[in-house]
């Protein structure tokens, strides 16, 4: 039963297949390929159809360090390089050295450094400058002054006096010797040597006085009040030396004293009036 099916259908199945065969088979020569029942172009010859091949484009970038950048193209087509660029860019750093690590960095070897010396209520008093470091160790770092005032000695004012710039209490003779020094009129100059030499009773303050006149009178003024005989002796007119020591030789009844006067009227009046006493 099963044969007697076979046997009918294969008529069937030969007679489809001889429709299917072409009398005329398609051949396609090189440069072109079969593809189904069609002639196409393979130029590159890679059994793909050039009309069915697709371009591709790979871009890759690369950075190795900023701002260098690395550009590379490549296309399927043509395997072709592109231009490929690279730029370095380099940056220099500067290192700044702190101007001060510690105070004594800062001034000379970090010591005070004497600016002046100032008198403030009669009493002496030394400036100085003393350095610091503001942050030390750091790029702020800066060395800044200030001011130190220390007393240096009392004065008092009785026996001695400050006088600006001095390194120590002065003697009010030593005081009037510099200040009235400072003056530049010699008038009021010698006034005030005079009137200096009157207050504290110092002959030497007479010897600043310029004019003669009045420096002979400062002397015998001092002489006067004091009783210093030594201020006679410094007196350059022979009639007022002779007037200073004469009252001098009666005062203390001294005949060395007459013998040392030059002026003759003085001194033969010094003779007389000490003979006249021992009489």
């Amino acid at each position: 039963m099963k044969n007697k099916i076979l046997i009918g259908i294969l008529p069937i199945i030969l007679i489809w297949m001889s429709g299917c065969i072409s009398d005329n088979p398609v051949v396609c020569n090189e440069p072109y390929i079969l593809v189904g029942d069609e002639c196409c172009l393979d130029n590159n010859d890679n059994l793909i159809c050039d009309g069915d091949e697709t371009t591709t484009t790979i871009q890759k970038s690369m950075t190795s360090m900023e701002p260098t950048t690395t550009v590379i193209t490549t296309t399927s087509t043509s395997m072709e390089l592109t231009t490929t660029v690279i730029t370095t860019t380099s940056t220099t750093s500067i290192t700044i050295e702190p101007e001060c690590y510690m105070n004594k960095d800062c001034g000379i070897n970090g010591t005070r450094i004497v600016k002046n010396y100032t008198c403030y209520r009669g009493d002496l008093y030394r400036q100085s400058m003393e350095y610091i470091c503001r942050h030390p160790g750091t790029a702020d770092a800066k060395c800044i002054g200030k001011d130190i005032f220390e007393v240096i000695d009392t004065c008092g004012g009785i026996r001695f006096m400050c006088f600006e710039g001095e390194t120590e209490c002065l003697t009010w003779e030593r005081y009037y010797l510099l200040s009235c020094g400072r003056i530049e009129d010699t008038l009021e100059r010698d006034n005030c040597y005079i009137d200096a030499a009157k207050e504290v009773g110092r002959r030497s303050l007479c010897a600043g006085v310029n004019v003669t006149t009045k420096r002979d009178t400062c002397y015998y003024d001092i002489y006067k009040a004091e009783d210093d005989v030594s201020a006679c002796k410094k007196i350059e007119d022979y009639d007022l030396a002779g007037k200073c020591l004469y009252n001098a030789a009666v005062d203390e009844m001294d005949i060395d004293l007459c013998d040392s006067i030059l002026d003759l009227y003085w001194r033969e009046k010094c003779y007389d009036k000490l003979w006249e006493y021992q009489d």
